[in-house]
């Protein structure tokens, strides 16, 4: 019973924020898509962003699931400070954003 205390807490306190934090991503970059801006969406390969959803559409399915994994892929990159290479922010809100991950880290 111990282990899985342990087990639960380590989910909680580090993959809880590195979702949240994906799923923040995700939202500072659609929403900056969708205003016409520049953004770390227009680094994904053309394919991608075809299958991105119109501004009063939800995201579902495989495109979300491939959404969510390259979300997670920025946030663990940057947590780790790894480096991107591929993959960045943009604008002012998703360096800002980058600084906090950073920071948070």
């Amino acid at each position: 019973f111990h282990v899985s205390k342990g087990l639960v807490r380590l989910c909680i306190s580090a993959l809880l924020p590195c979702h949240l934090s994906a799923c923040f991503w995700y939202a500072l970059g659609i929403a900056a898509y969708h205003a016409g801006g520049d953004c770390w969406l227009d680094n994904l390969p053309a394919e991608q962003k075809l299958t991105l959803p119109a501004p009063d559409q939800h995201i579902h399915g495989q495109v979300a699931s491939e959404m969510y994994q390259v979300c997670v892929y920025f946030v663990l990159t940057t947590m780790t400070t790894v480096g991107y290479g591929d993959l960045g922010p943009r604008n002012v809100n998703e360096r800002l954003f980058a600084m906090g991950l950073l920071v948070q880290c």
